[in-house]
């Protein structure tokens, strides 16, 4: 009787999902999903801007409603085109982490190139009250961090499985 050595036809398992990594994943659904739909639809909603701007000025607060009303004249000068641009780099942020939470490689990379697509479309393209401040890219940046501290050892794996 020949004996079965287990050991020699076993395939490499893909890494386990961390339950940290479904979380980023979780929150860049939540937060790059909501921005995709705000800024693709912005050509839309752009059309009730004038009724917001009675609503604010009914509710009282003077320094409330000077802010809204920049930022509300602002963007209906805005082209579309513009907002949609930047809807699509939130929309890549989303499908590069859905790639993350499938342990596939390359999800990190199309998040870290839309959160650089992102900051140049807002501060480049639209400008004005959009603008990435200082706390804007420390935010981006540590989800960076975070994402390739989960995903660096499947990116380990990915290498060592090429050799």
């Amino acid at each position: 009787m020949e004996e079965f050595d287990d050991t020699s036809s076993r395939v490499p398992e893909p890494a386990a999902k961390n339950k940290y990594l479904i979380f980023l994943c979780i929150l860049t659904f939540i937060g790059s999903g909501f921005s995709a739909l705000n800024y693709l639809f912005a050509p839309i909603y752009k059309k009730t801007i004038p009724a917001m701007g009675d609503v604010y000025a009914q509710m009282g607060d003077a320094a409330m409603q000077e802010n809204m009303e920049k930022i509300m004249e602002y963007t209906m000068q805005v082209a579309d085109w513009k907002f949609i641009i930047a809807g699509l780099t939130y929309v890549l942020a989303v499908v590069g982490a859905a790639f993350m939470l499938k342990m596939k490689p390359i999800g990190f990379h199309l998040y870290v190139i839309s959160q650089l697509l992102t900051f140049a479309c807002m501060n480049f393209l639209i400008k004005g009250p959009y603008t990435m401040h200082v706390i804007d890219v420390l935010f981006c940046a540590c989800f960076v961090i975070f994402y390739y501290l989960q995903m660096k050892n499947v990116l380990t794996t990915q290498k060592s499985e090429d050799d």
